[in-house]
């Protein structure tokens, strides 16, 4: 449950983002707005699957005894759930990044 919330958070973030600002026509992937967006998107995706997994590991008693109500749940701290930001926000650049260096690379051939 918690990668479905990761990518699909992701993806719909990115989305989100892409269609409300206005990127230059030159169709450049590497332009520094692109990767902010990428970034953001992927930062505001690791929080989310962060606090998934934090409160599924609990209701499902992975990590002690099952908690039997959501209203038992405790919440992730905030200091945890902002340092998932910026791993998260790496890991999505390098992923897109990476992605698309490995078709260019295809193309060129």
């Amino acid at each position: 449950m918690a990668h479905a919330i990761l990518f699909g958070s992701y993806q719909t973030t990115k989305r989100m983002l892409l269609s409300n600002i206005t990127l230059p026509n030159n169709n450049n992937n590497y332009d520094i707005s692109h990767a902010v967006i990428i970034s953001t998107a992927g930062g505001i995706a690791g929080q989310l699957q962060h606090v998934t997994s934090h409160l599924s590991e609990q209701y499902l008693g992975v990590s002690g005894p099952r908690v039997s109500s959501f209203r038992h749940l405790t919440w992730p701290t905030l200091r945890s759930t902002l340092l998932a930001f910026p791993i998260s926000s790496i890991g999505f650049v390098a992923f897109e990044y990476g992605k698309l260096m490995i078709n260019a690379d295809e193309s060129t051939e």
